[in-house]
């Protein structure tokens, strides 16, 4: 057997350790957001550190969703009921509908390459192209397509199937009676959905606790300061910031010129401490995500194939490792062990580039890998891979071309 039997086996333990290694960075970085870089100097030092921290926050909490990813392939433990109250858990906390991802991502491996009936990058074929397409084919056309695509790409996908297996109605998966689910499926998006709702919650209820000592923080002048501090004033505070059931306030006994200053400063504070913290990392993530897996399906060495010539395997091996550099290990080599993902989708991580190394002396030519760094990489697959065509010799095989 070509890859070591222990390859296969999950470890409770293993998989634990890279969880815990990334919630720790995590939770790292969270304090240095919270508790240190407001004491900066305002200013560039402050926007540095502010950058900074929004980069490696996304890059590490991008290794969280690997781990939950996992979970959905059942690769994290032995255990599937852990697995998937792991993987909601993480996924949701990144705004990820685990269990209605789960479900068509696992269709997506089922059915990688097939023209018909493949979950996501489908790409389309020249006689149906979207109007924008060939404006792609220049340089602006075409930074603009990325820069859509790496920002809004994969709630768009998640929201309105963008880039999606067509379906006779709208599909998405937040909706537990949609296309993309099948019945018995449905109490689990539902779930899902919850579960979503209870996180967005939460942030609001932490953005709220935030935002008022932020604006406490920045108070002025000196006696508005001490009347929040005072019995009566913390009262309307927390009514006000919208710590409590109540968003009133007796105008009449606290001053309406002050409520009204608070409220401000409050909403002020709480917006940006989502954004800081918990939003631009996430658009990080949600960039990677789109990054990882484009860079993954697209390339002109990767063939897709209709209903008369796909099979399992050939859809399987129509993938691209691809080379991150020092990112490969922060993602868990989720980049670079993409092909045997597709071929064993429940083999850990940590046993990935192992398995990899020992396949691909058998599978030859069939293997596929492009170490063109990420950058140029991306560029030119934007711009040489904007629809697909088939061959003239034989119409079941297409392959991606550019030429209108």
């Amino acid at each position: 057997m070509a890859i070591p039997p222990h390859c296969f086996k999950r470890s409770l333990i293993k998989s634990s350790y890279y969880l815990v290694h990334d919630l720790v960075i995590v939770a790292a970085l969270l304090y240095l957001a919270t508790a240190v870089i407001p004491l900066l100097p305002a200013g560039l030092t402050r926007v540095t550190a502010w950058t900074l921290y929004m980069v490696a926050q996304g890059c590490v909490a991008t290794g969280v969703w690997v781990v939950a990813h996992e979970c959905g392939h059942h690769a994290f433990s032995d255990y599937q009921l852990l697995d998937d109250v792991l993987g909601l858990v993480l996924h949701s906390s990144l705004l990820v509908p685990y269990f209605s991802w789960k479900f068509s991502h696992r269709r997506h491996h089922a059915n990688h390459a097939s023209m018909e009936n493949d979950e996501v990058f489908v790409p389309e074929q020249k006689a149906v192209l979207a109007w924008y397409a060939p404006c792609v084919r220049n340089p602006v056309g075409r930074l603009l397509f990325l820069a859509a695509h790496l920002t809004v790409g994969w709630p768009l996908y998640l929201t309105f199937n963008a880039n999606g297996k067509a379906y006779p109605r709208w599909a998405n998966h937040f909706d537990p009676y949609g296309p993309i689910f099948s019945d018995r499926e449905r109490v689990q998006v539902f779930v899902t959905d919850v579960s979503l709702l209870a996180v967005c919650f939460a942030a609001f209820k932490l953005a709220s606790v935030f935002g008022f000592l932020l604006a406490l923080n920045h108070a002025k002048p000196l006696a508005f300061r001490r009347w929040m501090l005072s019995s009566v004033g913390q009262a309307r505070v927390v009514r006000v910031a919208g710590l409590s059931g109540s968003a009133t306030c007796n105008h009449a006994l606290v001053g309406g010129s002050i409520v009204h200053e608070l409220v401000a400063l409050c909403v002020h504070e709480r917006f940006w401490w989502v954004v800081r913290v918990y939003g631009a990392p996430l658009l990080i993530v949600n960039a990677w995500v789109v990054l990882i897996t484009y860079l993954h399906h697209t390339h002109q060495a990767l063939p897709h194939y209709d209903s008369s010539e796909w099979d399992w395997l050939r859809g399987a091996l129509a993938t691209m490792d691809r080379d991150y550099g020092v990112f490969n290990r922060v993602l868990h080599n989720v980049t670079d062990t993409h092909v045997l993902h597709h071929l064993f989708p429940a083999m850990p991580h940590y046993h990935a580039m192992e398995a990899t190394k020992a396949i691909r002396p058998i599978l030859g030519d069939y293997y596929k890998r492009d170490s063109t760094p990420i950058a140029k990489a991306l560029w030119r697959e934007a711009k040489e891979c904007i629809f697909v065509e088939p061959m003239a010799d034989r119409k079941g095989v297409l392959w991606y071309s550019n030429k209108l």
